[in-house]
C-alpha cells in the first residue's frame, strides 16, 4: 500500500429481493436521500474511501444510482438461490487487499451516525461491534487480516457463525444511536426508521 494513511473500507450487502417490504429497499427514499445513498454518505463521512457494494436484485438500477470513484459493485448473479453469506463472500474477497479495516452492513440499515462509525474505530480490536442498549448491532468494523479465515467458513450462521471463533478479541462499544439495529425489513420498520430520521431532523 502506498505512504500515509491506509484506506478505511466498507463492504455493504444489496443483493436481496426486498420481498418482505414489496418495494426494493435500497432505493426507498429517506430523508433528502435514498436508503443506499443515506448510508453510502454516512460512511464517505467517517472517512471510508474504498466501498465495495454488493448488488443482486435490480442490479442495474441500482448500480446506477450508487456509482462513483469510491464505489465497486460486485454482482451476485446467483441472488435469488443463495444467503446473504454467499453476497458476504464476494464483498470481502473483493476487499481483501484494498484496506486494512473495514465496516460491514446490510444496506437495510441505514441510520448508524458518523458519530458511532468513529466510535468503532477507536477501538483495536479484530472485530467491533456496537452495542445499543444492550443489543448489537449494525455497521461491524473487522481487521482485513481475518478475510482469508471467513472465506474459509462453511457457511453455516453465516458471517455471525464465521466471525465466532474471533469472539474472545472482539470488542463492543456502546453508542447511544438506536440507529445501529433498526432495519427495514417489513413496512412497519421502514416507518420506525423514518420516526427516528425525524427525530434526529431529517437530515
Amino acid at each position: 500500500m502506498p505512504n500515509g494513511p491506509e484506506p478505511l473500507g466498507a463492504v455493504v450487502i444489496a443483493a436481496g429481493l426486498s420481498s418482505r417490504m414489496g418495494a426494493f429497499k435500497p432505493l426507498l427514499s429517506l430523508g433528502n436521500d435514498t436508503v443506499a445513498g443515506h448510508l453510502l454518505s454516512t460512511l464517505r463521512s467517517a472517512g471510508v474511501s474504498v466501498i465495495v457494494v454488493v448488488t443482486g436484485f435490480r442490479a442495474p438500477e441500482l448500480e446506477a444510482h450508487i456509482r462513483a470513484d469510491d464505489v465497486v459493485c460486485v454482482r451476485n448473479e446467483r441472488y435469488a438461490e443463495t444467503q446473504m453469506f454467499d453476497s458476504v463472500r464476494l464483498g470481502f474477497t473483493e476487499i481483501a487487499g484494498r484496506c486494512r479495516r473495514f465496516f460491514f452492513t446490510p444496506v437495510d440499515i441505514p441510520l448508524f451516525t458518523t458519530d458511532t462509525l468513529r466510535a468503532l474505530l477507536r477501538c483495536d480490536a479484530p472485530v467491533v461491534y456496537p452495542v445499543f442498549g444492550g443489543v448489537r448491532g449494525h455497521p461491524v468494523l473487522i481487521d482485513a487480516a481475518l478475510v482469508p479465515a471467513i472465506l474459509r467458513f462453511g457457511g453455516e450462521g453465516g458471517l455471525r457463525g464465521a466471525l465466532a471463533p474471533f469472539g474472545p478479541q472482539s470488542a463492543a462499544v456502546e453508542v447511544p444511536d438506536a440507529g445501529i439495529a433498526r432495519d427495514a425489513d417489513t413496512p412497519e420498520d421502514f416507518a420506525a426508521l423514518l420516526e427516528i430520521l425525524e427525530d434526529r431532523g431529517g437530515a
